[in-house]
Protein backbone atom coordinates (compact mmCIF):
# COMPACT_ATOMS: atom_id res chain seq x y z
CA UNK A 1 0.00 0.00 0.00
CA UNK A 2 0.93 3.61 0.48
CA UNK A 3 3.36 3.00 3.33
CA UNK A 4 5.48 0.93 0.97
CA UNK A 5 4.80 2.51 -2.42
CA UNK A 6 3.64 6.04 -1.59
CA UNK A 7 6.08 8.93 -1.74
CA UNK A 8 6.39 12.41 -0.30
CA UNK A 9 7.03 14.81 -3.15
CA UNK A 10 9.33 17.82 -2.92
CA UNK A 11 6.35 20.16 -2.53
CA UNK A 12 5.29 18.22 0.62
CA UNK A 13 2.31 16.41 -0.89
CA UNK A 14 1.94 12.64 -0.75
CA UNK A 15 1.30 10.19 -3.55
CA UNK A 16 -0.84 7.19 -2.60
CA UNK A 17 -0.85 3.66 -3.91
CA UNK A 18 -4.07 2.50 -5.58
CA UNK A 19 -4.45 -0.52 -3.26
CA UNK A 20 -4.14 -0.63 0.54
CA UNK A 21 -3.41 -4.18 1.64
CA UNK A 22 -2.23 -5.73 4.90
CA UNK A 23 -0.47 -9.07 5.14
CA UNK A 24 -0.96 -11.20 8.22
CA UNK A 25 1.46 -14.14 8.28
CA UNK A 26 1.70 -16.89 10.89
CA UNK A 27 4.49 -19.50 10.98
CA UNK A 28 2.61 -22.82 10.79
CA UNK A 29 4.38 -24.79 13.47
CA UNK A 30 4.63 -22.02 16.02
CA UNK A 31 1.08 -21.14 17.05
CA UNK A 32 -1.98 -22.98 18.33
CA UNK A 33 -5.64 -22.51 17.45
CA UNK A 34 -6.06 -20.27 20.50
CA UNK A 35 -3.46 -17.88 19.06
CA UNK A 36 -5.43 -17.66 15.80
CA UNK A 37 -8.69 -17.19 17.72
CA UNK A 38 -7.15 -14.35 19.74
CA UNK A 39 -5.82 -12.65 16.59
CA UNK A 40 -9.28 -12.91 14.99
CA UNK A 41 -10.90 -11.38 18.10
CA UNK A 42 -8.47 -8.46 18.10
CA UNK A 43 -8.98 -7.83 14.37
CA UNK A 44 -12.76 -7.80 14.90
CA UNK A 45 -12.40 -5.38 17.82
CA UNK A 46 -10.21 -3.03 15.78
CA UNK A 47 -12.80 -3.11 12.99
CA UNK A 48 -15.56 -2.21 15.48
CA UNK A 49 -13.54 0.73 16.81
CA UNK A 50 -12.15 1.86 13.44
CA UNK A 51 -13.97 5.21 13.48
CA UNK A 52 -12.40 6.18 16.82
CA UNK A 53 -8.85 4.99 16.13
CA UNK A 54 -6.47 7.76 15.10
CA UNK A 55 -4.23 7.30 12.12
CA UNK A 56 -0.53 7.99 11.84
CA UNK A 57 1.48 10.06 9.42
CA UNK A 58 5.01 9.51 8.24
CA UNK A 59 7.27 12.25 9.60
CA UNK A 60 10.66 10.93 8.50
CA UNK A 61 11.47 8.53 5.69
CA UNK A 62 14.50 7.25 3.82
CA UNK A 63 14.68 7.57 0.05
CA UNK A 64 14.20 3.83 -0.46
CA UNK A 65 12.27 1.12 1.45
CA UNK A 66 10.49 3.61 3.67
CA UNK A 67 8.15 0.94 5.06
CA UNK A 68 11.06 -0.61 7.00
CA UNK A 69 12.55 2.45 8.70
CA UNK A 70 10.10 5.36 8.51
CA UNK A 71 9.20 7.28 11.65
CA UNK A 72 5.51 7.94 12.32
CA UNK A 73 3.52 10.29 14.55
CA UNK A 74 -0.16 10.36 15.46
CA UNK A 75 -2.16 12.23 12.84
Amino acid sequence: GSVMFGKRLQDGTETFHNMELVRLAFPRRMYTQSHFDYAAEVIAEVKEKAASIRGVKIVKQPEFLRHFTCECAWA
